[in-house]
């Protein structure tokens, strides 16, 4: 019962960032027994994708740059850090870029002082975190090397 809780608090606290380059989370329940999200339906690539196809030109880096960084600061602004950006979890679309994929999402220091009891417990994932405090998920990280280290 405690996950389902912590499941539907997070879905709540994201669902409440609105803004044109974050995926929107529109609902959250539970019908017989099974969990469900009804999340923004999109229509385009990820950035993983696109970027299989070859570099971005310049212009194009710079636009999902910049809509990327909007859609951060409106999670940090709501205390909310992704903790998980990827080019997987940037989606292109015809309107430009969305950040997907809150599944990470850890509340910052000061939403937990400014509420803990209300702050979301924002980690659903299984991560792995190394000796330089870096989070992440399991694919990502290097492990034939035995480390967590993301820049090796």
């Amino acid at each position: 019962m405690v996950l389902k809780q912590r499941f539907e608090r997070e879905a709540k606290a994201i669902s409440a960032l609105n803004h044109p380059h974050i995926c929107t989370l529109y609902d959250v329940g539970s019908q017989d027994g099974t969990d469900y999200l009804v999340m923004e339906f999109l229509e385009g690539e990820t950035l993983a994708e696109r970027l299989r196809q070859g570099a971005l030109p310049l212009k194009e880096t710079l636009k999902v740059g910049m809509e990327v960084s909007q859609a951060l600061e409106i999670a940090h602004r709501a205390g909310i850090t992704h903790r998980d950006l990827k080019p997987g979890n940037i989606m292109l679309t015809k309107s430009g870029a969305k950040l997907m994929d809150f599944g990470l999402a850890k509340p910052t220091a000061a939403a937990l002082a400014a509420g803990a009891a209300n702050a979301p417990l924002l980690s659903a994932a299984r991560t792995t975190s190394g000796p330089d405090n870096i989070e992440a998920t399991h694919w990502w990280c290097n492990e034939e090397k035995g480390s967590t280290r993301m820049d090796e």
